[in-house]
């Protein structure tokens, strides 16, 4: 992991981690986390990489965010889907952050946090196998798809 990206990582997930792995409330909704993802390296990708990397599954639910959360070595990988899907639910989803919100976002930052102690979780020595697109009927489309 790049030393700078290392030496900031830290503190997100000091600040952030207790705001999303939480009860949603308005300060979930400031627009600096998006700057700070974006500082960080981090991309809106309406969540596709996660998609595509487990195609055919609910990527926004907590359940399924535990089960495959230790096959997850890639902080940048890690970054765009928490910042996917804070964006999602920020910009996009029409109505109360689902019941299992503060979860996915608790998962997701414990991971990263061990990731970034770990000192591993670049592309250089990331361990999770690349991402291959897969194009069937299974294949979910991204959650903001058809969203403006």
């Amino acid at each position: 992991m790049s030393s700078d990206l290392h030496r900031h990582l830290q503190p997100f997930i000091r600040k952030w981690a207790p705001v999303l792995a939480a009860p949603w409330t308005c300060a979930a909704e400031n627009p600096d986390f998006g700057d700070d993802c974006f500082t960080l390296g981090f991309e809106m990708d309406c969540m596709t990489s996660l998609q595509e990397k487990f195609p055919g599954e609910d990527v926004s639910r907590a359940s399924f965010l535990r089960r495959v959360i230790h096959t997850i070595h890639d902080v940048h990988f890690l970054g765009t889907a928490i910042f996917s899907y804070w964006r999602y639910l920020t910009h996009w989803h029409e109505a109360p952050p689902p019941e299992d919100a503060a979860e996915w976002f608790s998962t997701a930052f414990s991971r990263l946090s061990e990731l970034a102690d770990s000192g591993k979780g670049t592309d250089k020595d990331a361990a999770s196998p690349p991402i291959q697109k897969q194009e069937s009927e299974n294949s979910s489309p991204g959650i903001c798809d058809g969203m403006q």
